[in-house]
């Protein structure tokens, strides 16, 4: 069994990163129950955000797109989540266009680590598993995780961080 984790994204925002299998069954957060698992609410890829003096993963960026997505929906659910861990990051943002290589396309970021990135890795993963309320509305996004971790980590040659932004939390897989 390899490891998890999953990051829930209401305020306040908690990591969980340890063993466990996270298929297709919903999550018990504690104070909320999701759906299973579910595409993201906008359609992206899930790339990676590292911190590379000290080969760290210390968060995930998607892709929004400008032609394709409505933009203020996406920057409303960004809004409603806890912004010490969800970020909608503007092409037209000095810090996007550092890390990103002045693209002129926007991001959501999920940060699980106060460690700043670096690095964007286009690593167009569909790993990521994004968890809802329990009637699914795509309003309600409640946390997001990854299945096997390590695969990742071995992938790309990177560790997770030592401490996280959030406090750790057990959820009922």
């Amino acid at each position: 069994m390899g490891r998890c984790l999953v990051l829930t994204l209401g305020v306040p925002a908690q990591v969980y990163f340890g063993k466990g299998e996270l298929g297709d069954q919903p999550l018990d957060l504690g104070n909320a129950r999701t759906s299973p698992p579910c595409a993201p609410p906008w359609e992206s890829d899930t790339d990676l955000l590292i911190h590379q003096p000290s080969k760290t993963l210390v968060g995930i960026a998607c892709d929004v797109s400008r032609q394709h997505r409505d933009v203020e929906w996406i920057k409303s659910i960004c809004a409603s989540l806890d912004s010490s861990v969800v970020k909608y990051v503007s092409s037209s943002d000095l810090e996007h266009s550092n890390l990103y290589d002045d693209c002129e396309i926007d991001h959501v970021e999920l940060r699980w680590s106060d460690m700043r990135p670096d690095k964007y890795e286009r690593a167009l993963l569909l790993e990521g598993l994004w968890y809802y309320n329990e009637d699914r509305s795509k309003e309600k996004l409640l946390a997001f995780g990854f299945a096997d971790i390590d695969n990742v980590l071995r992938d790309y040659k990177i560790q997770m961080p030592q401490r996280f932004l959030c406090e750790s939390f057990l959820p009922t897989i």
